[in-house]
């Protein structure tokens, strides 16, 4: 990857954390997004504001710390981990 992704203001591409993490992978490029253990990803409304240019990664971590959440960028895959989820094992 050549330059640096950035993001500023309020979001025109969803408003969940599936939806901006979805955005995250897409701009940066990473074929699949695993949810698996966030299943409420698609359900939890972002709410969370940049009023300047951000490091698009640097502002998924401010987000994904904000509601609990991990995320982890390894072999092409972006793993969407929230915190608080037990798995019914």
């Amino acid at each position: 990857m050549i330059g640096q992704a950035l993001i500023s203001g309020k979001s025109t591409n969803g408003s969940t954390i599936a939806d901006f993490f979805s955005y995250v992978a897409e701009k940066l490029g990473i074929s699949s997004v695993d949810f698996s253990l966030a299943p409420n990803a698609s359900s939890l409304e972002i709410e969370l504001w940049e009023t300047s240019q951000t490091k698009l990664v640097d502002f998924a971590g401010e987000l994904a710390l904000s509601a609990n959440y991990l995320f982890e960028l390894k072999n092409d895959v972006l793993k969407i981990v929230d915190r608080s989820f037990e798995r019914p094992d």
